[in-house]
């Protein structure tokens, strides 16, 4: 493809110049379904690995929390006493 500005020579999937980084064609954006399967297809391993631990981390908080609670509530005169 040639560029409209200085006539150079650049591949066809080229969006902008090599030589004078003129504009030869207009990007394509991609639709949001499509950014959405690129995603899903890139996620590996590690990605769910992640999840997976901030799950876990999220229930153990909470669990812990709940536990707090319990005491708290199971000892709330010894305080006073």
């Amino acid at each position: 493809m040639d560029c409209p500005k200085c006539g150079a020579k650049n591949p066809d999937y080229a969006v902008y110049c090599g030589t004078c980084s003129a504009l030869i064609k207009k990007p394509r954006f991609r639709s949001g379904w499509e950014r959405r399967r690129s995603r899903i297809v890139i996620e590996d391993r590690w990605t769910r690995l992640k999840r997976s631990l901030k799950a876990a981390v999220t229930l153990i908080v909470i669990a812990a929390g709940l536990v707090l609670l319990m005491w708290l509530y199971l000892h709330r005169y010894s305080f006073f006493v």
